[in-house]
């Protein structure tokens, strides 16, 4: 039997490398512990860059309570975690200025819940549009920023001490 010209040619599937076998195994193999770990620890908290802002004003106002070099380290990881709600808003093309003062401002009146909502385009009741993350992503996230300053803070003082 001849094929008509209207019917559809067989597609042949293109094999993948064992390289990229391998790799993609790899890397599942290295994600399969990590999903594993959220799906136990069912504890969910807001998104939006609203667990980052508060957690930054806290440690903004802990470094008022320091002095020198400690507070300077404070209140630069506290910056440093502003990073995330600014980057929220300027992937989403809002003012991230604009956007994280308004959060920081929400935040200092008590709505801990306020977060960068891309989809309205302002700051909003984040839990209110169901936009929601796993605690541990965001704890890891904290853990290993925390984990990687001290590090380099060590660096410093060997440098410094030579």
């Amino acid at each position: 039997m001849s094929r008509s010209k209207h019917a559809s040619p067989r597609r042949s599937r293109k094999i993948p490398p064992r390289r990229s076998l391998r790799h993609s195994m790899s890397r599942k193999a290295k994600v399969v512990p990590l999903v594993l770990r959220v799906i136990d620890n069912r504890a969910l908290i807001a998104g939006g860059g609203a667990p980052e802002i508060e957690v930054a004003q806290a440690l903004s106002k802990y470094s008022r309570s320091l002095s020198g070099t400690e507070a300077i380290c404070v209140q630069a990881f506290a910056d440093a975690l502003e990073v995330i709600p600014t980057t929220l808003a300027e992937n989403a093309g809002l003012n991230p200025i604009k956007i994280v003062t308004e959060l920081r401002h929400r935040h200092e009146m008590g709505e801990k819940t306020a977060g960068v909502n891309v989809r309205k385009g302002m700051v909003t009741n984040i839990l209110e549009e169901n936009v929601i993350q796993p605690l541990l992503v965001t704890t890891s996230a904290l853990e290993l920023s925390a984990e990687t300053l001290k590090m380099i803070l060590k660096v410093d003082d060997l440098a410094i001490s030579r």
